[in-house]
């Protein structure tokens, strides 16, 4: 806690106290998302960061329209092709970071595409999937 007194030229006085608070940990903003996205497909974009902030504040482009949105992930649709900055900026206590990223959003090419019921066909022969550790440090594996 430091004091502080201020004395003017008429000799008046004041005074007043500062707590100063130190956080061992030292914030990492940090979210995962596909880096590229289809025209008319949400992307999901999820806070990974470490430690675990108080507040979040997500920055998406005007042009992105807001599907969810909760303390650790949010949801946008992309209806137009092109680069996007997605940014997010994360709170502990009185510290902050900033994060950012960009999307790649393309048109999707219906021609030569499987349709929706190969998708299907295809994703019913996944019996299993899994992202481990969770927690991670950034880096983590994939079982399908």
């Amino acid at each position: 806690m430091f004091t502080l007194v201020v004395t003017n030229q008429k000799g008046c006085m004041g005074n007043d106290t500062v707590l100063a608070n130190e956080i061992d940990s030292e914030i990492n903003a940090e979210f995962l998302f596909s880096s590229q996205v289809f025209t008319n497909k949400s992307l999901m974009i999820i806070d990974i960061t470490n430690p675990m902030p108080n507040q979040i504040e997500w920055i998406i482009p005007p042009q992105a329209t807001k599907i969810i949105q909760d303390q650790d992930l949010i949801e946008i649709f992309l209806e137009q092709a092109g680069e996007y900055e997605i940014s997010m900026i994360t709170s502990r206590g009185d510290c902050r970071d900033i994060y950012f990223q960009n999307v790649l959003v393309i048109d999707k090419d219906l021609e030569g595409n499987p349709d929706e019921q190969d998708i299907e066909n295809q994703l019913a022969n996944i019996k299993e999937f899994s992202i481990f550790p969770s927690p991670s440090n950034g880096e983590f594996e994939v079982l399908v």
